[in-house]
C-alpha cells in the first residue's frame, strides 16, 4: 500500500486550497510574493502578474538583507474582485473534494464471516464488519468505481495543468515578454502565479493517480485471495 492513502491526499490538498483561498481574500500579497512562486518565475523566465510588481533581486538592499517579497501588489478594485471570486470557487472545489473523498474511506474489504470461513487476516480496512456476500460485492462495487472515478479526474486535471504549463512556458517564457504592459485576454493568464499553480497541480494529479491504481490493485488482490480462501474451505 501507498505511503498516504488517496483520501489524505484528496483531504489535505483541500484543506490547502480553503487555506489559499483565505489568504487571497485576506492577504494576497503572502501568496503573490511567495519565495516558491518567485523562484520559478525567476528560472523559467515567466512575467510577474500585471497589478504585481517585480523588484529586482539587486535592489533589495545588498545581499546581507534576508529574503523579502518580491512582489509589491497594489491592487484595484476589479483586481480585488479577481481574487475574491478565484478564492470562492476554490472555496467550492475544496469544498465538493472533501465531501466526495469519503467515498475511497472506510470502505472495507474483507471477506464475511461464517461458520466455516473464518474472516482473512488482512483487510483494507476493518472498520466495518460485512455480514454476507451482497454487502461485500456492494463495498468493493463502491470502492472500484469511486477509485476509477477519480483516476479519470487525475488524469484529466494532468492532462489539462499539463497543457498550461506548456503553453506558458513555451510562448511566454522570455525577458522580453515581461515588460508587455498590454496584455490582454488569454495572456493574462500566462503569469508566473497561474504557472506555478498549475505546475503543483499537475504534479499531485499525477501522484494521486499512481496511488488509486495501487489501491485498486490491492483491493483486486485481497478480493481474488478471499475467493481462493473460500473454495478452499467449501
Amino acid at each position: 500500500m501507498p505511503l498516504l492513502s488517496s483520501p489524505l491526499l484528496l483531504r489535505s490538498q483541500s484543506l490547502i486550497l480553503l487555506t489559499t483561498a483565505y489568504y487571497l481574500l485576506t492577504a494576497p500579497s503572502q501568496i503573490l510574493s511567495s519565495a516558491l512562486i518567485w523562484i520559478l518565475g525567476e528560472s523559467m523566465h515567466i512575467r510577474p502578474p500585471t497589478f504585481a510588481h517585480d523588484v529586482p533581486l539587486n535592489d533589495r538592499g545588498g545581499s546581507g538583507n534576508t529574503f523579502r517579497n518580491s512582489f509589491s501588489p497594489t491592487t484595484t478594485t476589479s483586481e480585488r474582485e479577481l481574487l475574491a471570486l478565484v478564492a470562492l470557487l476554490l472555496t467550492m472545489y475544496a469544498v465538493i473534494q472533501l465531501l466526495f473523498a469519503g467515498d475511497l474511506a472506510a470502505l472495507p474489504v474483507s471477506a464475511a464471516p461464517t461458520a466455516h470461513n473464518p474472516p482473512p487476516t488482512r483487510n483494507i480496512s476493518a472498520n466495518v464488519e460485512i455480514n454476507n456476500d451482497t454487502r461485500l460485492a456492494e463495498q468493493v462495487h463502491t470502492l472500484l468505481t469511486a477509485q476509477s472515478r477519480w483516476m479519470t479526474l487525475a488524469a484529466l486535471r494532468v492532462l489539462s495543468m499539463g497543457l498550461v504549463v506548456f503553453w506558458i512556458y513555451v510562448f511566454h517564457s522570455s525577458s522580453s515578454s515581461w515588460s508587455s504592459a498590454a496584455a490582454s485576454g488569454f495572456r493574462l493568464l500566462a503569469n508566473r502565479v497561474v504557472f506555478t499553480g498549475a505546475f503543483l497541480d499537475m504534479l499531485f494529479c499525477g501522484y494521486l493517480w499512481t496511488v488509486l491504481k495501487e489501491e485498486g490493485r490491492e483491493v483486486r488482490r485481497v478480493i481474488a485471495e478471499t475467493r481462493r480462501r473460500r473454495e478452499e474451505m467449501e
